[in-house]
């Protein structure tokens, strides 16, 4: 951007002219200049740009604008200015997590859960009923009075159902 054509020692009509140019561009504090590139020196490449307590531009890395919860998400500092975010256990879909508990929401209470088609857990809540209270499944039957036991071969054989023998 040329401001001014060039000035001639002691042109005080020129000088003028400048520094009218000067100020009647936009280069002032409430300014929103455009560049087609910028360069800062002080700034390290290939990390985030932010500002510090006196509001001037520095390099940081992005492990600094992020961090993890215990248990859940571990945020860890690569030294290049990256950050892998990871968690305690891996859970891809062939992994096998561990949890010390866990709470399905949406169940009935009381349903035998099931692997379903695609190994989906689903329940059942028609035809099985656990009774947590007196721990009885019981078939077609939410408040079994006794327990279901079936011992012995299925195949015509000995088969004990409800602790009566055939």
């Amino acid at each position: 951007m040329g401001l001014v054509q060039n000035i001639k020692d002691n042109d005080y009509v020129s000088i003028r002219q400048a520094i009218a140019k000067l100020g009647s561009t936009k280069l002032g504090p409430t300014s929103s200049p455009a560049y087609a590139g910028l360069t800062l020196t002080g700034l390290t490449a290939s990390r985030l740009i932010a500002s510090n307590a006196s509001k001037e531009l520095i390099s940081t890395s992005l492990n600094s604008w992020l961090s993890g919860t215990a248990n859940q998400i571990t945020v860890t500092d690569d030294g290049d200015g990256t950050a892998t975010l990871s968690t305690p256990q891996n859970i891809h879909t062939e992994a096998t997590p561990e949890f010390s508990g866990i709470t399905l929401s949406g169940l009935t209470v009381g349903s035998v859960l099931f692997a379903g088609s695609g190994g989906t857990i689903t329940e059942d809540n028609t035809n099985f009923f656990w009774n947590n209270s007196n721990k009885r499944l019981g078939l077609k039957d939410n408040t079994p009075e006794t327990t279901l036991d079936v011992a012995g071969e299925i195949r015509g054989q000995r088969l004990l159902i409800g602790g009566v023998k055939p």
